[in-house]
């Protein structure tokens, strides 16, 4: 897929164990390191921006004036606003 909003889960899901060494260190496992849960509305709201901006790439590769289009100038916004 495209984007990282999903990579921390991705990483988390894949190293369910993860062993901490540190050699000049005691016990580095007992630290209790940890990952914070995956925030859902930056999930919600890097989904809605990816297809905002499939849309306004779509219309714009057909050749539109974005300037004619009020709702294509507020996704140009909301897009660069949001990334």
């Amino acid at each position: 897929g495209a984007g990282t909003a999903r990579a921390a889960d991705h990483i988390f899901k894949c190293s369910r164990q993860v062993d901490i060494l540190d050699m000049d260190g005691f016990a580095g496992w007992k630290q209790g390191f940890f990952m914070k849960e995956v925030d859902k509305k930056l999930l919600f709201k890097s989904d809605y921006l990816r297809k905002e901006a499939e849309l306004y790439i779509d219309y714009i590769s057909q050749g539109d004036d974005i300037e004619k289009n009020k709702f294509m100038c507020k996704s140009l916004r909301e897009i660069n606003e949001g990334s």
